[in-house]
């Protein structure tokens, strides 16, 4: 077995390695009924808490109830046809892929980021009662390497799409010990004619994450009934 060979072997068994750990591993996330509250997003009445009420824990990540998903890298050639995986993305470890966003309830729709776009299901984040985000998500890189998120829109005219860059990017790399970080403002909103939008909030356009990695093998995501972020501004 030649060097190249060792190397892509090792590659996917740590990816297999990941995902039979993700597979036995319990996963919390919120009561979400149908997903939605006034606006679009996870409601007040389904327990929605502001930021001050919220204690940061250890992890870096607020405590409470969560919706969890798991972005793993694959070497070329692993495998993603594993079922039960609902709350799993799998993307290249080398290389781009887009990550489908669709409003409805969490869920993780299409797993695959491999050979095509995973779909992903989430709430409209606009709460225009507050001027806040409805809720927020929470990013932590576990392992090795690195990558970057940028929200992107889709004319639906013109099949145009545009992706955040510069200071909207969202860059994602593992800290000593690895924590969660706020991510909120970067993987919910987008940047059109010099202003932030929720995603959802433009009918004539569609969303999506532009996921490139730079051989990260877990980066862990959780999403929380908080409101952290005021939506919208100058970009």
């Amino acid at each position: 077995m030649n060097k190249e060979e060792k190397q892509k072997t090792i590659s996917v068994l740590v990816g297999l390695g990941l995902v039979l750990l993700l597979m036995t591993a319990p996963i919390a996330f919120a009561n979400q009924g149908n997903g939605r509250g006034p606006q679009g997003g996870l409601g007040h009445s389904q327990g929605v808490f502001h930021s001050p009420s919220q204690a940061i824990r250890g992890s870096g990540a607020p405590g409470g109830p969560h919706f969890d998903v798991n972005v793993v890298g694959l070497a070329k050639g692993g495998s993603h046809g594993v079922t039960n995986m609902s709350h799993v993305i799998f993307v290249p470890l080398y290389g781009s892929c887009m990550i489908q966003l669709v409003e409805g309830a969490f869920a993780v729709a299409s797993n695959n980021c491999i050979s095509g776009a995973a779909v992903l299901h989430l709430p409209n984040p606009n709460d225009t009662g507050t001027g806040m985000l409805s809720y927020s998500v929470w990013a932590r890189a576990t392992s090795a390497g690195s990558s970057t998120a940028a929200a992107c829109s889709t004319d639906l005219n013109s099949s145009a799409t545009f992706c955040d860059t510069g200071a909207l990017l969202v860059s994602l790399s593992k800290s000593a010990p690895p924590k969660f970080g706020d991510v909120s403002g970067g993987l919910l909103q987008t940047c059109a004619s010099g202003n932030l939008t929720a995603i959802f909030s433009n009918s004539g356009f569609s969303n999506s994450w532009n996921y490139t990695n730079s051989g990260l093998h877990l980066l862990q995501l959780r999403f929380y009934p908080i409101e952290t972020t005021s939506s919208g501004g100058a970009c």
